[in-house]
């Protein structure tokens, strides 16, 4: 909202609307499907940090990385989510629509790559091919080349990544990039539970309040409207910040609500998610 507001939008727009592109009426719309993390649940920072240092307590106990990881500080300003990471060559950079990779953006650690570097690396056209990129970090370690960090983990993963690279090289201590990577992966995903756990029993200091939202799903149900959640988390998460958010009632607002779907594989395997929503519609 104070982004919203910092705009200079027109005087007779209603902020309580919901905005789409201008080929799409949404009246026309039968079927809303919502995702949980960051869609209805907005978070906090303290969920960033909370990942972040809970993930290089698992470096340094139990992958025994340097005691002075344990030192490290979260920086949300250094990264944003969508950014790339190079598990071969232990490189973050950017990526335009077309897979280019675009000069100036390319990191070793917090040191930028030079553009001439760059182009030795990656050769002239700067472009990586498709089959080398893998969206989230769950791919497999034979396959993997290219990484895109998007999910709710990624900024926390890649500030832990930029300096743990970073400390290697300022030690002069030779590294795979590779090891590093897998390394923080694990950290990460072994703080998933810790994360859960937590939010279920504090919501609100994670979460952001929602006062208008119950108001906004209700008035889809009462526009004769299908309402579907569907989520990679467990249900105890959703159902802590949706109860937080919306009230103990919030069930009876979803036609189905789908957790622990393992998305994006979940859309096209088997034709199960079409088959279960829409043969009734």
């Amino acid at each position: 909202m104070d982004l919203f507001s910092a705009k200079k939008s027109p005087p007779d727009i209603d902020a309580r609307s919901v905005f789409s592109n201008s080929q799409l009426a949404l009246g026309d719309i039968d079927v809303y499907g919502f995702d949980y993390d960051y869609t209805l649940a907005r978070y906090r920072m303290s969920v960033e940090r909370y990942i972040h240092d809970s993930a290089k307590q698992i470096l340094v106990e139990d992958l025994k990385y340097p005691d002075v990881f344990m030192d490290l500080t979260y920086e949300p300003q250094s990264s944003v989510r969508g950014l790339h990471y190079d598990v071969d060559r232990g490189l973050l950079l950017k990526m335009d629509q077309f897979h280019n990779i675009q000069l100036g953006s390319v990191y070793r650690g917090r040191q930028r790559v030079p553009d001439e570097e760059v182009k030795r690396l990656y050769g002239g056209s700067l472009r990586v091919p498709l089959d080398v990129i893998q969206a989230g970090m769950d791919g497999r370690r034979s396959t993997v080349k290219m990484v895109q960090l998007v999910d709710i983990f990624a900024k926390p993963a890649m500030c832990l990544i930029s300096a743990a690279v970073q400390w290697f090289v300022d030690n002069k201590i030779r590294f795979l990039p590779e090891s590093i990577f897998y390394d923080i992966r694990e950290s990460v995903n072994r703080s998933h539970p810790l994360f859960h756990a937590l939010v279920g029993q504090h919501p609100e200091r994670f979460l952001e309040p929602q006062r208008e939202l119950a108001t906004y799903l209700s008035r889809l149900k009462e526009h004769d409207k299908k309402v579907f959640l569907i989520t990679n988390s467990p249900f105890e998460l959703v159902d802590a910040g949706m109860t937080f958010m919306v009230g103990p009632g919030w069930r009876e607002i979803f036609d189905i609500v789908i957790v622990h779907a393992n998305k994006p594989t979940f859309f096209t395997r088997h034709g199960q998610f079409r088959q279960a929503l829409f043969s009734d519609v």
